[in-house]
């Protein structure tokens, strides 16, 4: 094989080496990433346990604030968003945003965001909390006993559960670019808004 056909034939499996990694990378994403209606990306992580539709268990922990709440006070009343978060994790800070304006914004018309944080102790959490200047509620994880019960592998990890106690809506990870983040937020808004739209289930209508 002379040198002008050596140099082809590496240009040629470099080229299929490169569409290989491309494809792996996708197929990689999608099937990681891609949950829950809209994909995101930009963190470790892996897919939750539960599948949409599925009913969410019961669980409690303790607010910073002392108080103990659980999952069940809202069942047939809100849409609650909750997310499994730490200071350390910057996708899931940059995420934090997304979560304020729902508080805000949809809170009074019946959702409740609940930001469970990881492992973390409470010093840190509620610095983080008052020097960011956040207002949802924030639910203390310390054992990852929570963490488990979901399946959470990894985190960011937001999970949508709709009046029912069904999972409507499961993402991994954080968008990369300020593009992807808005998109994102919009598309996450739409959803829940819609949920707040349907009924109370049968057992709870007079």
């Amino acid at each position: 094989m002379n040198s002008n056909t050596r140099k082809i034939v590496f240009a040629v499996l470099g080229a299929v080496l490169a569409v290989a990694t491309v494809w792996i990378h996708y197929e990689v994403k999608t099937k990681v990433w891609g949950l829950g209606g809209f994909g995101m990306g930009g963190s470790i992580g892996a897919p939750s346990k539960f599948n949409i539709g599925d009913a969410i268990p019961d669980f409690s922990g303790t607010r910073l604030s002392g108080e103990v709440i659980s999952l069940a006070e809202f069942r047939d009343e809100q849409v609650v968003v909750l997310d499994f978060w730490a200071t350390w994790c910057q996708p899931c800070v940059q995420g934090m945003p997304t979560l304020q304006e729902l508080h805000e914004e949809l809170g009074e018309l019946g959702v409740q965001v609940l930001a469970i944080n990881v492992g973390e102790d409470i010093d840190t959490v509620r610095e983080f909390i008052e020097t960011e200047g956040y207002s949802f509620p924030v639910v203390l994880d310390q054992d990852s006993q929570t963490k488990s019960e979901f399946g959470v592998q990894g985190i960011p990890q937001l999970f949508v559960v709709g009046k029912d106690g069904s999972l409507r809506h499961h993402s991994v990870g954080s968008p990369v670019g300020e593009d992807q983040m808005k998109l994102k937020a919009k598309q996450l808004k739409q959803l829940i808004v819609e949920l707040l739209q349907e009924p109370k289930t049968l057992s709870t209508q007079v």
